[in-house]
């Protein structure tokens, strides 16, 4: 099983920061024509370069259709397990080679919500953003008016032509700073959006879709405690990347824009911009997060490091009994826990794979019969979620393709 894999292997996948954390005070030199760092806990501007002109920001702007995805699931209209149809328009856009972003052919048939924000947030496809739209709104251009309504609400100063970024001919536009407060409110208001943003890959249509943001995926540009957010590029707006990490009890955003593609010099300001933010803002840990090679420890005030659970602020982390952070699953006693990218236990609906499971509040994996909100569901002795008809206990149930028990 490959939890027990997960656990095995001592996971130690967060990386070092480039370079280590800068100094404070001592702002790097940043290519990007527009950039911006905020603290996440408190919304406060810890750099800023031409963070409040309006520029293009490519798919960066499927940021906002993803956030509009998940109100609608909210709002009780949707499900991560709704079956969404792919119409004429957005299949021929999958294969449109004129349009920028990482396209591909769309598998025949309907999508669920779920795979449909993977592939809005992963490879960045255009043709889930038209498919999510014209479910939700019936038509691309009352989408466009509900992105614009939903920016004006929130304060952002933005303009959406199209839900996905991509156009040649006409220009989605918002600032730095709106972009940070939109990936802001986003986690606050949906942070099961980090389970998939921090996702390196995913499996679609028998082949496997990369993530495209290189902070995530391993490799020279990936960024310890890195979990989110979306790349954006096209010739209009060059190279540009929002960002996120959470590292000694902080959390930081970056947003840059329009940095020359070059050696991916986005990456290089948006770990450099990183470091920095967590150097400005400082810790809220009560004791002392330390990197050694590539695994975090938790340094204990007699210099000891601690092992088993510790709380930092209101988060639950699990050291393993060599001290090292534990992330995936990991088993202690009889029980099942997910412990997220950044080390954070997860609660709630999760999904490893094609296969979703439910964490207590207390962060133990579900099994049997569950009820969130009005709906039940049931989990296998695994955990997994069932589906379809299933005998329990001399019983036969239908559970719809969501997991919700219908009889």
């Amino acid at each position: 099983m490959k939890r027990v894999i997960a656990l095995l292997c001592v996971i130690t996948l967060m990386v070092p920061l480039l370079g280590g954390v800068a100094a404070a005070g001592s702002p790097p030199h940043v290519n990007s024509q527009a950039a911006v760092v905020i603290d996440y806990d408190t919304g406060a501007i810890l750099y800023e370069k031409s963070a409040h002109t309006l520029r293009s920001p490519a798919s960066m702007s499927k940021v906002m259709t993803a956030f509009i995805v998940y109100e609608q699931i909210a709002a009780g209209r949707l499900s991560p397990g709704t079956s969404i149809p792919i119409s004429a328009h957005a299949r021929a856009l999958s294969n449109n080679g004129v349009l920028a972003g990482s396209q591909f052919a769309m598998a025949p048939g309907n999508h669920t919500v779920e795979t449909l924000l993977q592939l809005i947030m992963l490879p960045s496809s255009n043709a889930a953003c038209i498919a999510m739209a014209e479910y939700i709104s019936g038509s691309e251009s009352a989408f466009v008016a509900l992105m614009n309504s939903t920016a004006h609400s929130y304060g952002l100063n933005a303009n959406f032509v199209n839900p996905h970024g991509a156009s040649r001919s006409s220009y989605n536009h918002i600032t730095a700073h709106s972009m940070a407060m939109l990936v802001r409110t986003f986690i606050q208001r949906h942070p099961d959006i980090l389970r998939i943003a921090s996702m390196s890959s995913m499996s679609y249509n028998g082949g496997t879709q990369n993530q495209t943001n290189l902070l995530i995926r391993s490799g020279a540009y990936q960024y310890g405690g890195a979990d989110g957010f979306k790349t954006g590029t096209t010739a209009e707006a060059g190279a540009c990347l929002s960002s996120t990490a959470f590292w000694n009890g902080k959390r930081i955003i970056v947003v840059t824009m329009n940095a020359s593609n070059s050696d991916n010099q986005r990456y290089h300001d948006s770990r450099a911009l990183l470091n920095y933010g967590f150097a400005v803002a400082g810790s809220s840990s009560s004791g002392n997060w330390v990197l050694q090679g590539s695994t975090w420890y938790y340094k204990l005030a007699n210099g000891a490091n601690a092992t088993g659970w510790i709380q930092d602020g209101a988060t639950w982390y699990y050291l393993q009994p060599s001290g090292a952070m534990a992330t995936g699953w990991i088993q202690d006693g009889a029980t099942w826990y997910y412990l997220q990218p950044g080390g954070a236990m997860a609660t709630g609906w999760i999904q490893d794979g094609e296969t979703w499971y439910y964490l207590q509040q207390s962060g133990a994996m579900a099994t049997g019969w569950i009820q969130d909100g009005v709906t039940w569901y049931y989990l296998q002795p695994s955990g997994a979620m069932a589906t379809g008809i299933i005998a329990i206990d001399g019983v036969s149930h239908t559970l719809q393709s969501s997991g919700a028990w219908v009889g």
